[in-house]
């Protein structure tokens, strides 16, 4: 049943519609942080689903038992306070005018990566600035308290909320918007088009109380902050650096010894284990003058993966902490 059930769903184009919306969703939370680039691409998104139930009543000559079936679903969906839009005029987007009346801004400024000497202060910003914008506003409050900030970071944090669509989080209410439409469509060609008892299927009040239960879940607040320097605006971010191919005998002709393995014996502690790695560190930076920095990811204490960093000052460092 599966197959045919794509395979009907790509002839009525609403299966690309909803991939493309899917899209659209990424591309708006990797533009989350720039406030001119994230309208074009949330309402990208909200025209490809509205497009959906569109194209769906478009068909629906071919649909056996179409306006039965689509009634109950249309009224579900204006009940639904969190999918209201979508039901609404199919030319209202997203301006920016509307997302300055509920979106909200934090600017939360790092200054250290010693607890003891970090200096942390968050208040609530104009989350339509600009990152630069918001580093000069902070620059200008935090002149008095704070003399010296030339590594200094702010982590700025969005969440927008359109006022004319849905006190959701925008890119949370569209994700759920689409997670609804894809089991509607799913619905209407399984119980319409494929299944022939529809008792087999779950009735239409049990689907729509599940989806009702789903919560409207933002992006992370990592997808929804940047981190910048507080002198420039300008992005931090720490970035991988490639991992050469390891020559054991190269490895002992530069150091004069054999690598010390891990002690990978069972009950090892992490404290044990990091201690030998710093061990380690310590001949590096006595034969080299430096190390690089290495994330180790570890499964019961074993390293199972791990990766170099490319730090380029102290501002990368404050992230790391």
């Amino acid at each position: 049943m599966e197959a045919r059930l794509l395979e009907l769903m790509r002839r009525c184009s609403t299966r690309s519609r909803l991939d493309d919306a899917a899209q659209h969703v990424l591309a708006a939370v990797a533009a989350y942080s720039e406030p001119k680039a994230f309208n074009a691409p949330i309402n990208a998104a909200i025209q490809e689903l509205r497009n959906v139930t569109f194209v769906l009543q478009s068909h629906k000559r071919v649909i056996p038992g179409f306006d039965d079936w689509y009634e109950p679903w249309q009224e579900w969906m204006r009940q639904n306070q969190s999918l209201r839009w979508l039901v609404a005029a199919r030319n209202q987007i997203v301006k920016q005018s509307n997302l300055t009346l509920k979106s909200t801004g934090t600017a939360t400024v790092l200054t250290s990566y010693r607890g003891e000497e970090t200096l942390v202060s968050s208040f609530p910003i104009d989350p339509m600035l600009s990152s630069v914008e918001v580093a000069q506003d902070v620059r200008a409050r935090l002149t008095l308290a704070l003399p010296k900030h030339e590594y200094g970071i702010v982590a700025i944090e969005r969440r927008w909320i359109a006022a004319d669509f849905t006190d959701n989080e925008l890119v949370g209410g569209v994700k759920y918007g689409l997670e609804c439409l894809r089991m509607l469509v799913y619905d209407c060609f399984a119980r319409l088009l494929v299944v022939k008892k529809t008792e087999s299927l779950p009735p239409l009040a049990k689907v729509h109380a599940h989806l009702s239960r789903l919560e409207v879940v933002a992006p992370p607040a990592r997808y929804r902050t940047v981190r910048v320097l507080l002198e420039s605006g300008d992005e931090v971010v720490v970035r991988k650096r490639p991992m050469m191919e390891i020559d054991p005998d190269a490895v002992r002709e530069h150091y004069g010894r054999e690598p010390v393995p891990p002690p990978l014996k069972p009950g090892v502690t992490l404290r044990e284990l990091a201690e030998h790695y710093m061990s380690e560190a310590r001949e590096v930076l006595k034969k080299d003058g430096f190390h690089g920095p290495l994330v180790l990811l570890f499964r019961d204490h074993v390293p199972v993966w791990f990766v170099g960093l490319r730090i380029t000052g102290p501002s990368e460092m404050y992230l790391l902490a």
